[in-house]
């Protein structure tokens, strides 16, 4: 590491570490004797969050400790399989002990055949890789699982969109509303048996990153497990930035990125999990929380003040309007400035997949920095080819996915 600590910041790390000491809690997931006590959350422990943690009143009327909240689509009844251990852990109908790995290949309606690789841990945390046969196109998710036990039914929930399957002896049968046309439903099973498959996946990571003493870890919003961080690849990016949003040492700070998620028996580059490693660093967001985080704004209608281009910070000029991008709902029009002239134009927006088309420009003579500025958001813009939203920040990707520029959500100047 290279905090640097002061004698002074010892003496609070030191404090620090007996307060967590005292409230010490084993990693989720670990371990299947590991009491599930959170439930279906898709925060952290809010203690790790924010100082208060009093259940909500609706919180108290389902049963559900502080940081419990439902993903959409569960139930009082689904959230009853939490809070027990061993023995007294109620009866999912899986018929395998957990940790599980479920596996095998599906039909799919544009490949010869869609693999799965499924990891179900005890604290109902999963993690996935699927992957198109035969080009070997793979997609990772990491999320939270539950027990519909009103239909039998095993649901997923990334954070964004949720996944079924029908619980079998054994089996999880894929529920697919686009399946291939007469393909026969046991051809969707997946086979199941207790331990894990290492996967190492690769996802957006976003949650609560804190250094203390030497080590630096990070409180993964959607599913409240605390990841050591690997010191690796854009690390010191993340570490800088931490340092340079002025916070205390040791307070958990929002901070997004593109990463490999290690679990418990993975094992990538001599790095052993559970770990992440800091793949390509997104932003940290001082004023953010997991519950924000967990609460994505939606693209258009948004107004987007705009944080990076390239590599470049931006900064609001004194006098001037504010760098930012709003795309219109249902004009299907965009508008954006860095604080000089007006760039405006249509956008076609396709899933994941998003193109400015035809911009306009006002023609105002610009002081530097605002012509430099002006040339990176134009070239952005003609290079968009997707787009991806976590929380409160939208990244602009070019066509091999890499962020070519960053935005925040804000109020309406």
């Amino acid at each position: 590491m290279s905090l640097g600590w002061t004698a002074r910041a010892l003496a609070i790390c030191c404090l620090s570490l007996l307060s967590l000491a005292a409230n010490w809690e084993p990693p989720l997931g670990l371990a299947a004797s590991h009491s599930w006590a959170r439930g279906i959350e898709t925060t952290p422990d809010p203690d790790t969050v924010r100082p208060s943690g009093a259940p909500t009143q609706a919180a108290n009327e389902k049963g559900l400790g502080p940081s419990q909240t439902a993903p959409p689509g569960s139930s009082a009844a689904v959230i009853q399989l939490a809070n027990a251990t061993g023995a007294e852990a109620p009866e999912t109908g899986l018929g395998v002990e957990l940790p599980a790995s479920y596996g095998g290949e599906v039909p799919c309606v544009d490949c010869e055949a869609l693999s799965y690789q499924l990891n179900l841990w005890p604290d109902h945390v999963f993690d996935l890789r699927r992957k198109w046969l035969p080009d070997g196109r793979t997609q990772d998710a990491l999320g939270r699982w539950w027990i519909d036990t009103s239909v039998g039914r095993l649901i997923l929930w990334d954070g964004e969109d949720k996944m079924e399957f029908a619980v079998l002896p054994g089996r999880l049968r894929l529920i697919d509303r686009d399946g291939v046309p007469d393909a026969a439903p046991e051809s969707y099973d997946l086979t199941g048996e207790s331990g894990t498959t290492p996967l190492s996946i690769r996802v957006s990571v976003r949650g609560m990153v804190s250094f203390l003493a030497d080590r630096a870890q990070i409180t993964e919003c959607l599913t409240g497990r605390v990841y050591p961080l690997s010191t690796t690849k854009e690390f010191p990016t993340l570490e800088a930035a931490y340092l340079a949003a002025g916070v205390a040492q040791g307070t958990p700070l929002m901070a997004s990125l593109q990463g490999r998620v290690l679990q418990e028996g993975d094992e990538e580059d001599g790095e052993k999990g559970p770990l992440v490693i800091v793949n390509r660093f997104t932003g940290v967001w001082p004023e953010e929380t997991c519950e924000q985080a967990m609460s994505s704004r939606s693209l258009t209608n948004t107004y987007w003040r705009i944080v990076r281009l390239g590599k470049t910070e931006i900064e609001p000029a004194a006098h001037l309007s504010e760098p930012h991008l709003v795309l219109k709902e249902g004009e299907n029009r965009f508008v954006a400035t860095v604080g000089c002239n007006e760039i405006s134009g249509g956008f076609e927006r396709n899933g994941d997949k998003l193109n400015f088309k035809a911009p306009a420009t006002t023609l105002k003579g610009c002081q530097p920095p605002l012509a430099d500025w002006e040339r990176m958001l134009a070239e952005a813009l003609a290079n968009a080819r997707g787009w991806r939203v976590n929380g409160e920040a939208l990244e602009l990707l070019d066509s091999a996915g890499m962020q070519i520029a960053l935005f925040q959500a804000e109020a309406i100047p």
